[in-house]
């Protein structure tokens, strides 16, 4: 993905070459609003800049040029990567993007799909802003959601071979590194219920993935982690993966099996265990 710096220098090249556009002047004006946006440092004036952008968006024709309009995708998309740590900004271009997904939805959902292959495509292990940017596009991206539909087997594999490796190290299983990792794993099992269910509860879509994830959530929650907040958020995951169940006596009966890790004593109410094919811990 180009940086929102080279994007925007195209465009005012663009612009130069192109007297039709250069009519438009909202769409100049919006440019300028991104940009003042971009390279603000005030949180406040940064997000004024983009509600300020959002209605001159909705004064440009639809009609705008095919490579007017891939510029603009790109732009949002580019700064959207770039406010990652700010979750309303973030969905202020979300809002955008959405109402350019109206125009040409196919080159929204083309160009995050690109923008988000390039965090599960690749050899190297993830990085933080690899998952600060898998979290974004799942918490606060309407069509990154849609992407993640689709690249969620090889997300959850990047996991599953990210999470072990953190743990292993003490200078990263207690930092920001490790909560972060566990924050999407829970985004995906509360936000693609859909898509990671059938993994857990149907046994003939049975993923080493998923399997590898629980185990490594299970580690963290009692106690190869020391961070408070990893652990609890790491129960929550554990939780929110049980929730994927459509059937209430089947995730009744994975969450008791939960409870029996840190309780051996309790006695089931039934003779039902789920999840145990994924997580020793469980069983």
């Amino acid at each position: 993905m180009m940086s929102f710096e080279d994007l925007i220098t195209i465009f005012q090249d663009c612009r130069i070459c192109d007297d039709q556009t250069a009519a438009n002047d909202n769409l100049e004006r919006f440019i300028d609003k991104l940009t003042e946006s971009s390279r603000c440092s005030n949180k406040r004036i940064k997000e004024r800049c983009l509600d300020e952008a959002v209605q001159l968006l909705r004064q440009i024709p639809d009609v705008l040029e095919e490579h007017y309009l891939l510029l603009v995708v790109r732009v949002l998309i580019s700064l959207q990567l770039q406010m990652v740590s700010i979750s309303t900004a973030s969905r202020k271009l979300d809002q955008m993007l959405q109402h350019v997904a109206k125009v040409d939805h196919q080159l929204v959902f083309r160009e995050i799909h690109h923008c988000l292959t390039s965090i599960v495509d690749t050899d190297q292990i993830l990085s933080i802003e690899d998952l600060q940017r898998a979290c974004t596009f799942l918490e606060d991206s309407t069509v990154g959601r849609e992407a993640w539909r689709v690249l969620y087997p090889s997300l959850l594999n990047k996991l599953a071979e990210f999470l072990p490796i953190v743990l292993q190290q003490d200078s990263l299983r207690d930092g920001p590194l490790c909560y972060i990792a566990v924050k999407v794993c829970l985004q995906m099992f509360q936000l693609l219920p859909g898509e990671v269910g059938p993994l857990v509860w149907d046994k003939g879509l049975g993923s080493p993935a998923v399997q590898q994830i629980l185990q490594s959530l299970m580690d963290i929650i009692l106690g190869q982690c020391c961070n408070r907040d990893t652990r609890l958020l790491a129960g929550t995951a554990v939780t929110m993966l049980i929730n994927t169940s459509t059937d209430s006596r089947t995730g009744g009966a994975a969450a008791f099996s939960l409870l029996q890790v840190f309780h051996p004593g309790m006695s089931p109410p039934q003779h039902h265990k789920h999840l145990e094919i994924y997580c020793v811990y469980m069983t």
